[in-house]
């Protein structure tokens, strides 16, 4: 079986093309995204079922925890939420993997029942690899901010050890929402 090296990596040739699509997508949603063109979404991808989009309703003082984007509809149902109940939304991307997600997440926890007037919410970035892709989230943890189903521009906060600033932000935030 021929294999391409390259330094220390070595792959089968038939690997390269799915490789060489692995890298080149993000690229393609950004040209697209610049372009003004919508990229088709998958008609097949599961609806919000209607618990869900309940739970989302729902400020972190009412249900158990952060609210799970499993989807790219979960998402736009947040959005929804957060449009129609004029709330501030907090939006952690992480991955089971990573160290620093793992970190930060006690702190993202206490912010959750700290702030029982906003919408916490988690996305795993390996699931919804489309919604990273949208905002530009290309380290872990990144915590981006909505209000009103908008995202906040300049309130991002990135990295594991960021503890102070994610507060002051989610502080920020719900001094909005008065």
């Amino acid at each position: 079986m021929p294999i391409i090296c390259i330094g220390p990596i070595c792959i089968p040739w038939f690997a390269v093309y799915p490789l060489l699509l692995y890298f080149v997508r993000p690229v393609y949603h950004y040209v697209m995204k610049l372009m003004g063109k919508e990229i088709p979404k998958d008609e097949n991808a599961e609806k919000p079922s209607e618990k869900s989009i309940e739970d989302m309703s729902k400020t972190s003082q009412d249900s158990s925890g952060p609210v799970m984007i499993k989807s790219m509809e979960d998402w736009e149902a947040l959005m929804e939420v957060s449009k129609s109940q004029s709330k501030g939304v907090v939006l952690d991307y992480y991955s089971t993997w990573c160290k620093p997600c793992e970190a930060i997440r006690p702190t993202f926890e206490k912010l959750c029942k700290e702030y029982p007037g906003l919408i916490f919410a988690k996305v795993n970035v390996d699931d919804v690899a489309d919604l990273a892709m949208r905002y530009d989230v290309f380290s872990m943890p990144t915590f981006h901010f909505f209000k009103s189903g908008k995202r906040l521009e300049g309130m991002e906060v990135k990295g594991g050890t960021s503890h102070n600033k994610l507060e002051a932000s989610v502080a920020h935030l719900a001094k909005k929402e008065q």
